[in-house]
Formats: structure tokens, C-alpha cells, sequence
């Protein structure tokens, strides 16, 4: 079982699945007609993502990896 701190990252972790989850429909419904709002909504929930993962990851001892949405640069 986890401490209470990580128990609450972890439940934090699964809303941000849960929500990406759950976006999945509005991208392939919307995504064609409405790219830009699509995008947009998309961003903010991998930034959620990333930052839950993190967090989550400190709390039970992992290292922290690179979060998604940064780009590589390409020569």
C-alpha cells in the first residue's frame, strides 16, 4: 500500500488517464472539423498527463523521465 501522498498522486495519475481516455472520442469526432480546439484540448490534458506522472513518479521513488510533450529537434 502506498503512504497517503503517493496514494493521492497515484489517484491523480488515473484521472489524467481516465481524462485522456476519454478525449480519445472528441478527437475522432472533432478532430477533422475543429483541428485547432482539438489540439488545444489534447495539449492541456498531455501537460496534465506529464505533470501527474511525474509527480507520481518522485513520490514512489522513480527517476523522472522527459515529459511527452516536448519536441525533439530535428537536425
Amino acid at each position: 500500500m502506498y503512504e497517503d501522498s503517493a496514494q493521492l498522486k497515484a489517484k491523480r495519475l488515473v484521472t489524467q488517464v481516465d481524462s485522456l481516455i476519454k478525449f480519445t472520442t472528441t478527437c475522432e469526432d472533432s478532430a477533422a472539423a475543429a483541428t485547432n480546439s482539438t489540439v488545444v484540448g489534447l495539449g492541456k490534458r498531455m501537460k496534465g498527463y506529464d505533470a501527474a506522472l511525474r509527480d507520481y513518479r518522485l513520490a514512489i521513488g522513480l527517476p523522472v523521465k522527459e515529459d511527452t510533450a516536448k519536441t525533439t529537434k530535428r537536425p
